[in-house]
Formats: C-alpha cells, structure tokens, sequence
C-alpha cells in the first residue's frame, strides 16, 4: 500500500465540486435498487472519471499514461450520518489495485485486514492490492464525508 499526495484533485478540490458530486449521484446513483442497495447506499455510478476528468488525469500523472483506469465512484456520507460500513474487497473486478481518495477530511479513516488502520488525508491517492478486504470506519460524523474510490490495471 501507498500513499501519494495529489496537486490535481488539491487544485479542484472546493466546495463546488462537493455540490456536483451531490448533484452526480442524483442522476447516477450505484445502481437500479438505489437506496435499497445491497452494498452501502448513496454511491455514483461506476463513472465518475469520465465527467470529472481531473480524477483520470490526476491516477495517470502517479503511474503512466497507460493505466487502465476500469472504474471510479463516490461514496457519499452526509452530515449527521453514520458512515456505512461493509467489507468487502475490488477482487471481483479485471484490477489489481484499487485507489481511496479523501476529498473531505472528517477523520474517519478505511480498516484493513490484519489490523491496519488508513487514517483520513485530503487530496492524497491511497494504492493498495484490489484483493484486500476492507471497510470504511464506523463512526458517527457531523460534516459531509466524500471518499473517490477507483479500480485500475496497472
């Protein structure tokens, strides 16, 4: 696992683009069974990085310009919420590594199997093996909760 900050997604990360995230997920939700979902609700659809292309930009300025970037979302916690908690792992998918990025910091961190905790930092990419398992923290928050999550093949 690692962590790299990114200047891309520091320079358009603002209040307005929490706004459109909002306004993104109303029009794609996760899926059909939206908020009935299976998984954890209030998540985009699968393609985020291709409205908000400064995402894609910013995962192929750490690797190469021949990532493959397979999918991204946002996971949505809004104020006064607890955030959702699930395990699970990107496995399923072609990729191989996946990516967290914190566009709020809210001190809520992602678990991870073998007892490692990944400790909230805005605008960093976190990189780790798709196979591992992990899940968000459970905890209460007063403030909205934005994570970017992505799966490539690198």
């Amino acid at each position: 696992m690692f962590k790299i900050h990114c200047p891309i997604i520091e320079k358009n990360n603002t209040p307005e683009l929490y706004t459109q995230i909002l306004q993104y997920q109303k029009i794609k939700p996760c899926c059909l069974n939206m908020p009935n979902c299976s998984h954890p609700a209030l998540q985009t659809g699968e393609g985020l990085h291709k409205t908000f292309t400064f995402f894609e930009e910013s995962l192929k300025s750490i690797f190469n310009k021949d990532v493959l970037i397979l999918k991204t979302w946002a996971f949505i916690t809004m104020p006064n919420n607890t955030v959702k908690s699930s395990w699970h792992n990107h496995a399923m998918s072609e990729s191989n590594f996946s990516a967290l990025c914190y566009l709020t910091q809210d001190g809520v961190g992602t678990q991870f199997e073998g007892n490692l905790t990944l400790k909230s930092s805005k605008n960093y990419w976190n990189i780790f093996d798709s196979k591992l398992m992990h899940s968000p923290l459970n905890k209460k928050i007063d403030t909205l909760r934005i994570t970017i999550a992505s799966d490539l093949k690198i």
